[in-house]
């Protein structure tokens, strides 16, 4: 049953300066006052609330109070903490465990709409989309006629803080602090316990359903691994994974993240890559290997001057930066060779990272273990020490995969034969 003022003035006026009357104007006063101060803390089972809009031209607007207080409606948004996509139409808000939970939706980007701090207008970045969820931290409202609502809807801890309240007022300031304390941690607990259970059901399901090495699978399993990770929001955890997987990614070549492209040689003697492209590491022309060489090479004092078609000199690849074509950036390389226009030209080159926003996304990092010892060591703030113990471990797992993924490859050459100079005695290696 929905806490109301009525029923709090009933039961919270014994608490309240030493005990009053339930009808003395001070009771609705410090229940408020309770519940403003709880409010502060965080957003509890109850205050947190989610709703549906369907944006127009991408733009959507908070659901502000209304003045009817009588049903969580009333209350509105005090801000957006989450905004998803979704099949789900509904007017009225969801401010029960519901809220705590997201459903398959991927994650929005969105920015203010204008630059008129009254207004709580945002646009969404990308694609149009249809019908979104919101979820955010509802408005505290004073409470006032007798069927108004409380934000906090648990008796047990507005009559805990109310008790604080009185401490304080006369100077017993530890006996206040513990009370208070003892008030969020009631609130903590029945929060956490009911979270906790609807959100592991929940990412148990979506994890069954996400694509394998997708970024909404990687989240799913951070969230039911990591150690509070069914606390933190979506939008907190895909933030970190992300961050997890830009750190390992700039550590090193790992697998997945080098891949090979086929393009041709035009009239100018240039060729054209994707700036989706970080690094090129290594080019054929016509089955034989080529050195590459970056933009300084022909602008170098003791170098051969700027390369052009028709340069003489062994075969080679030259940086010449990023240029517009066709509406998009592309990689420039000068190719000097003796192949002609078309030839077809191999690149092996490791990708750009580039941000994870659709559950669907593949993750470029694809070891679990890796990004979840990341993001163990992201989180280890200020704790220089254990956070180094978790990246290292996180790269070590890389490495162990990258070696296992190449088999017998070797990167060096092996100059001493087998049974070199000893008959049928391997050569040492």
């Amino acid at each position: 049953m929905p806490l109301t003022l009525s029923l709090a003035k009933s039961r919270l006026n014994t608490f309240i300066d030493n005990g009053v009357c339930s009808s003395d104007e001070r009771v609705v006063f410090k229940i408020n006052e309770a519940q403003r101060r709880l409010h502060a803390y965080r957003a509890w089972l109850g205050v947190l609330a989610k709703y549906y809009i369907t944006p127009v031209d991408n733009v959507f607007t908070l659901p502000a109070y209304t003045g009817n207080i009588s049903s969580a409606a009333g209350f509105g948004l005090e801000s957006a903490l989450l905004v998803n996509s979704t099949d789900v139409s509904g007017a009225q808000p969801i401010n029960d465990v519901r809220a705590f939970v997201t459903p398959i939706g991927d994650l929005l980007d969105i920015v203010p709409s204008n630059t008129n701090t009254t207004a709580r207008s945002y646009k969404i970045l990308g694609d149009p989309v249809g019908k979104i969820e919101v979820t955010g931290k509802l408005n505290f409202i004073e409470a006032s006629g007798d069927t108004d609502l409380l934000v906090i809807d648990d008796l047990e801890a507005i009559k805990l803080m109310l008790l604080a309240i009185y401490r304080e007022e006369n100077d017993q300031l530890e006996a206040a602090q513990a009370l208070e304390a003892k008030a969020v941690e009631k609130l903590s607990i029945k929060t956490d316990r009911s979270v906790e259970s609807a959100r592991r059901l929940n990412f148990q399901t979506r994890l069954s359903l996400e694509t394998d090495n997708s970024f909404g699978q990687m989240l799913s399993r951070l969230a039911l691994d990591v150690e509070d990770g069914l606390r933190i929001f979506d939008s907190e955890l895909a933030d970190l994974l992300n961050q997890a997987e830009e750190t390992l990614f700039n550590q090193g070549s790992w697998n997945n993240t080098v891949e090979q492209y086929k393009v041709t040689i035009d009239n100018a003697g240039e060729v054209y890559l994707p700036s989706s492209i970080g690094a090129v590491i290594g080019v054929a022309i016509d089955g034989r290997s080529v050195p590459v060489r970056d933009r300084m090479y022909d602008f170098h004092e003791n170098g051969s001057g700027y390369q052009q078609k028709g340069t003489s000199g062994y075969e080679l690849l030259v940086d010449r930066g990023e240029k517009m074509v066709a509406g998009q950036w592309m990689r420039r390389y000068f190719v000097r060779s003796h192949s002609e226009p078309g030839t077809c030209v191999e690149v092996l080159a490791k990708k750009r990272w580039l941000r994870k926003r659709k559950n669907s996304d593949k993750m470029d990092i694809r070891n679990y273990p890796a990004l979840k010892e990341m993001v163990v060591a992201l989180r280890l703030k200020g704790q220089e020490e254990k956070a180094q113990f978790h990246e290292t471990k996180a790269i070590s797992y890389l490495q162990k995969e990258l070696k296992e993924s190449r088999g017998g490859a070797r990167n060096t050459i092996q100059v001493q034969a087998k049974a070199f100079n000893a008959g049928e005695i391997s050569a040492l290696v």
